[in-house]
Formats: structure tokens, C-alpha cells, sequence
């Protein structure tokens, strides 16, 4: 199952990409503001992530979910 949490780096989204990525069945990738904000996670889990994404942008998004 392919899973995406918008805003990875936050508090919530934090907590809920690290639990899920640790459950091996789900495919998680996660969105970030920044490129920068990968090095706060471990390298597993930074390769799953998607920097410079505006969640308030729908064209985006829209693009987003197509990948």
C-alpha cells in the first residue's frame, strides 16, 4: 500500500512517517517545505521524502498523487 503524509516535517507528520516507514508492507513517502529538513531524518526515511511541495497549491497536489 503507498501511503503519503503531507508535511513530514512537522510535529504529527513526523511521528506518523517514522511509525509507518517502520512497517516494512507500506511504500511511505512524505512531503517537506525544504530540502534541508532530510537531514533531520535517517537516511531510509529521507530518500522517501518530497521537498518543496505546497500543500495549498491543488495543481501540486494534483501532480503529486499522479507519480
Amino acid at each position: 500500500m503507498k501511503i503519503l503524509v503531507l508535511g513530514a516535517s512537522g510535529m504529527l507528520g513526523n511521528a506518523v512517517m517514522r511509525l509507518l516507514s517502520a512497517d516494512g508492507r507500506l511504500e511511505v513517502w512524505g512531503t517537506v517545505r525544504s530540502a534541508k529538513m532530510r537531514d533531520y531524518f535517517d537516511s531510509a526515511v529521507a530518500q522517501r521524502l518530497i521537498s518543496d511541495v505546497n500543500v495549498e497549491n491543488l495543481d501540486v497536489l494534483t501532480a503529486l498523487f499522479a507519480q
